[in-house]
């Protein structure tokens, strides 16, 4: 079986195994952006985030305990606790969602976990792998999985506020590239794609090694169950738009946006909308090719039928080279070396949008 077939067999085993069941109340949108907004105010419950109240040791299938600290993370999935072992070892555990549908998201989670730490593929340092995970059952909330990790330092969104405008000059930025692209090369070398790339999920640890971290949206590479992924500031033209053919890809792109950021200390890409952000692309890097528009299954949503984008008349062309000399007063060399490692990444054609592995070269 191949990796792909593999995955989607578990997950129909997944599904059938984690039945519905009292705990398993599913959102609808407006509870979602409630708990989203009002992390601190909301009310546990059944099939939401993990009830810490008097649940501050948690016993796993071994008999292990772990003791809970204070909480250090959330996102929409689950959320993340600093943690100590019986020898006070400390690490950090991230505790899912209770639904069912976040059961089985985090079983599939942890099954490419368990496959990342089998592979000795070349920058395995730079992917954020668990060490340990259980199930536990709460009972207020229903069963949540445990995650366990390494405990590291920071994010890179919080290293970036230790300088002036968060703006890291362009030699730190390479070397942070350099490890992240490792880590991506790793995953998608072993198959997978992260598919949430951001500075967010980007780990320093004390000795300033940066990992990538939070595979709760990764598949293995060529499953397109999922069809909107991504932060928006990070998404890239070809989840946007329905490519059939997304890939790997994806997370390059981020990986220029994320790049660009750091340099800037502003985001690459902003707007409210879809709209706004192919606008945006086309502003920075021109208008995608016959062949991308049509193998894409929203294209009639920004272009119309013969592939002339729809708001044309309201378009400011202003490259990224351009961008920092005009906006962020660089040189012009070294706008040119900035765009230099930024351009291969931010490429609409599938095919010529640089792999890790070769941006690996470039970074060196």
């Amino acid at each position: 079986m191949s990796l792909l077939e593999i995955f989607q067999s578990k997950r129909k085993k997944y599904e059938k195994d984690e039945k519905s069941d009292g705990s398993d109340v599913e959102e609808t949108d407006s509870d979602s952006h409630l708990e989203d907004s009002e992390d601190e105010t909301r009310k546990y419950r059944p099939g939401g985030y993990f009830n810490p109240e008097g649940k501050n040791i948690l016993k796993d299938s071994r008999g292990k305990k772990w003791t809970l600290g204070e909480k250090i993370g959330r996102g929409h999935f689950s959320t993340v606790y600093s943690c100590a072992d019986a020898d006070s070892v400390q690490y950090a555990m991230k505790i899912q969602k209770s639904a069912k549908s976040y059961r089985v998201a985090a079983r599939e989670e942890i099954l490419i976990h368990e496959f990342l730490s089998k592979s000795n593929k070349e920058g395995k340092t730079h992917v954020c792998i668990m060490n340990f995970n259980f199930s536990y059952n709460h009972n207020t909330s229903g069963k949540h999985f445990c995650m366990v990790f390494p405990k590291m330092r920071y994010d890179l969104d919080k290293y970036a506020q230790k300088f002036e405008e968060n703006k890291i000059d362009l030699e730190k930025t390479s070397k942070i590239a350099f490890q992240v692209l490792s880590g991506l090369n790793f995953l998608h070398k072993t198959g997978f794609l992260h598919a949430d790339l951001k500075p967010e999920n980007i780990l320093v640890s004390e000795e300033d090694i940066f990992s990538i971290s939070d595979l709760g949206t990764a598949a293995v590479i060529g499953d397109r169950d999922y069809s909107y992924i991504q932060t928006s500031h990070y998404r890239s033209p070809e989840i946007i738009m329905g490519h059939r053919q997304w890939d790997e890809k994806i997370d390059i792109w981020s990986m220029g946006c994320i790049v660009y950021e750091c340099i800037t200390g502003s985001y690459l890409f902003k707007g409210e909308c879809e709209e706004d952000y192919i606008t945006a692309f086309i502003e920075t890097i021109g208008i995608p090719n016959y062949s991308f528009i049509e193998e894409c299954k929203n294209r009639r949503d920004f272009f119309n039928r013969d592939n002339r984008f729809r708001n044309a008349c309201d378009l400011e062309p202003l490259s990224i080279d351009r961008i920092l000399q005009e906006k962020y007063d660089f040189n012009r060399d070294t706008a040119n070396a900035i765009f230099a490692l930024i351009q291969p990444m931010l490429i609409w054609d599938l095919e010529r949008r640089w792999s890790a592995e070769s941006l690996l070269q470039l970074y060196k």
